[in-house]
């Protein structure tokens, strides 16, 4: 009876050590792929991580690249190209620009030219001067299309820079401070010819409103236009002129 007994005793005894043997490997294996699904969660969490940031890193650079593109196309800066020669030696539907007083008169310098040349454009410019203010006018700007009947067909571009001519001429201050809308002005009349050719000018401002060359020219080049406004334009000296 009593080896009876001690059999069964070691045969439980046996049972036992197998059933734990068996749920130390389950416990083990179950670890196992814990840590191994845990592992592949950190590895997924990661790699969203990643794939987020270098989603962002390329939307933000093309948004950059947009912003740039954008800007260089809304932006339109002014270019004066200088000239030796002869500024009305121009093709035809060019515009012509000068300045010009306020009160109607081409009456010496390069406006005596212009007088000379196109006494019908002359007639129109008097004629918009007589109908408004000078304190109005100055500031602003007139775009005489073609209207000789014989000779090149020019626009004439008349920027209003001072209220009059010659001793009464405005400070060369206050010159500077009208030209800046007044090429703004003429500018965007300019935009809704689209037959013009070609856009020149005289060293505008240097004759008899003594306003040094540089000054104008400079002043000129920092305007930046929005809109779809031409940007170049030539600056014609004569070849003889010191």
């Amino acid at each position: 009876m009593a080896d009876s007994d001690s059999v069964h005793l070691e045969s439980t005894k046996s049972r036992h050590q197998k059933r734990a043997k068996l749920e130390h490997v389950e416990d083990s294996s179950q670890a196992s792929n814990l840590q191994q699904n845990t592992e592949e969660s950190r590895f997924q969490r990661r790699s969203k991580v990643e794939d987020r940031g270098a989603k962002e890193g390329n939307e933000s650079n093309a948004g950059l690249q947009n912003e740039t593109e954008q800007s260089e196309l809304s932006s339109t800066k002014m270019t004066v190209v200088e000239k030796v020669g002869d500024l009305f030696d121009a093709p035809d539907q060019a515009v012509l620009i000068h300045a010009c007083n306020c009160i109607g008169l081409w009456g010496a310098g390069i406006a005596a030219a212009f007088k000379t040349r196109y006494p019908e454009a002359f007639i129109e410019y008097r004629k918009h001067c007589k109908s408004n203010d000078p304190e109005n006018l100055n500031g602003s700007a007139l775009l005489i299309p073609p209207l000789e009947e014989e000779g090149p067909r020019h626009f004439i571009g008349c920027l209003f820079t001072s209220k009059r001519p010659g001793k009464g001429r405005d400070s060369p201050e206050e010159i500077l401070g009208n030209t800046e809308p007044a090429m703004i002005d003429l500018m965007r009349q300019i935009a809704l010819k689209p037959e013009i050719s070609e856009i020149r000018m005289c060293h505008i401002n240097s004759g008899l409103f003594n306003v040094p060359w540089e000054h104008t020219k400079s002043l000129i080049e920092k305007l930046d236009f929005k809109e779809n406004v031409p940007h170049t334009i030539s600056a014609w000296v004569p070849a003889w002129d010191p």
